[in-house]
């Protein structure tokens, strides 16, 4: 296992919405590895994203989940430098990265679930093969997927117990036909999108 350096990790991504998964993910990378403190980076505006709702909302339910983590005395920050759109950017892994570099003064690693390997080189920004090789990694098992390292470099690997399978994606497919998700995201959230404002719905 690779000794961690600056016990800091980056957690980026869409959270649209944030479940149970993610919640679960976080607690359990901050009490099973060498990370102390996680810096939630949820991603502004996407190329490959459309997410469904207003970016105001959106923004809304990230400050919902993130005070959420707080009350249950978990050890993170919320970085909304691309959540809010800064400069009217598109996000992307590499300027996460680089942006991440340049606040902490080291480069830190980045959480990821097992589902997203086989994937990585294709992003966009990924000029020789820097999310493959030189991007530091931290990866999470999903159930159903296999990780396929052989051309992976420069990782460490999270062995969450009692992980269950949640997508953020089976969440907005079940509020689009407005079936209960109360049992598979926060309370606090579910109570904002499907009581006070009826998202993702069709």
């Amino acid at each position: 296992m690779i000794k961690m350096k600056n016990n800091i990790a980056v957690y980026g991504g869409a959270f649209n919405p944030p479940t149970l998964w993610h919640e679960k993910v976080i607690s359990g990378i901050l009490t099973s590895t060498q990370v102390e403190k996680i810096i939630l980076a949820p991603d502004g505006y996407r190329l490959d994203k459309n997410y469904g709702i207003s970016q105001k909302k959106r923004q809304e339910i990230l400050y919902i989940f993130y005070e959420s983590l707080l009350k249950k005395w978990l050890n993170v920050e919320l970085e909304t430098h691309f959540l809010e759109g800064h400069n009217g950017r598109f996000t992307d892994t590499v300027s996460v990265d680089k942006h991440f570099q340049e606040k902490l003064g080291f480069a830190p690693y980045h959480i990821f679930g097992s589902d997203v390997v086989e994937w990585m080189k294709n992003w966009s920004g990924n000029t020789h093969q820097y999310i493959e090789k030189k991007l530091k990694k931290l990866f999470v098992s999903r159930p159903g997927y296999s990780l396929k390292l052989d051309e992976i470099e420069n990782y460490m690997l999270a062995d969450i117990p009692d992980l269950i399978e949640i997508s953020s994606t089976v969440v907005r497919e079940m509020l689009a036909v407005r079936q209960d998700v109360s049992h598979i995201i926060s309370p606090e959230i579910s109570n904002f999108i499907q009581n006070e404002n009826i998202l993702y719905s069709s």
